[in-house]
């Protein structure tokens, strides 16, 4: 058995440049970073460009991105941010997959509507007809069945998606998808699920099922720098 060593970030929100652990003389490196979303306050072409040159240069030996629902330019002009992906060693998944040492990874930028931002999705038939938006639940049927390694930018229902009162005391208002928490249990070889969205738990994980869920959310809910990276030893059989 052999492992890989991950690093899993999520809403940076412009921010990338005040994580310590990834900046200066001793920054990490390793097998594989993930970033699950938002990197940008407002997905602008400046934005952008900014934050894929940060990440093409970090040192890991593959640089995995989802955009999130801030990051617009991604759902606007999908092909140019998949030629400026290339062009910094950046692999971008938009409900595509890549393997990497024979583990299998897939992502998905949708999230289920949250205010007026991108990539939003309806939960249903009747909400899709009713804000005029596509339903989510086709997006998660493209998740191969044989996935070990899920990343999305929004979590899963009731897992680490509860929102806070700024005073951190919780709203009971739990905001992941219920679709996608379905797909999930269908994935028999799913090990890890890495998400963000939801910033009050960002840097935490939770075990399910025998699966690991992170929410590697970095920015707090005052859009501060301030949770900790998210650090995966993957196990390979």
């Amino acid at each position: 058995m052999s492992k890989l060593d991950i690093i899993a970030i999520s809403d940076t929100h412009n921010r990338h440049k005040s994580i310590k652990e990834l900046n200066g003389e001793n920054a990490l490196g390793g097998d594989i970073i993930i970033h699950a979303g938002d990197a940008t306050g407002q997905g602008t072409v400046s934005e952008v460009t900014s934050f894929l040159k940060w990440y093409g240069n970090l040192d890991f030996t593959h640089r995995i991105l989802v955009a999130g629902n801030h990051d617009w330019l991604f759902e606007l002009n999908p092909s140019l941010v998949k030629d400026m992906c290339d062009q910094n060693g950046i692999t971008l998944l938009n409900d595509s997959n890549v393997v990497i040492n024979g583990v299998k990874i897939h992502g998905s930028p949708v999230q289920p509507w949250f205010y007026d931002w991108a990539f939003n999705r309806a939960r249903s038939i009747e909400e899709a007809q009713y804000r005029n938006i596509k339903e989510i639940k086709p997006h998660w049927d493209m998740i191969p069945d044989d996935t070990n390694i899920l990343i999305t930018h929004g979590p899963p229902y009731m897992i680490l998606d509860e929102l806070v009162h700024v005073s951190g005391e919780p709203k009971g208002q739990f905001v992941g998808c219920v679709k996608l928490s379905e797909r999930i249990r269908e994935l028999k070889q799913l090990k890890h699920h890495i998400f963000g969205h939801i910033h009050y738990w960002g840097g935490q994980t939770v075990v399910k099922d025998g699966i690991m869920y992170h929410n590697a959310s970095i920015c707090d809910e005052m859009y501060a720098p301030t949770n900790p990276i998210t650090v995966i030893e993957y196990e390979k059989d």
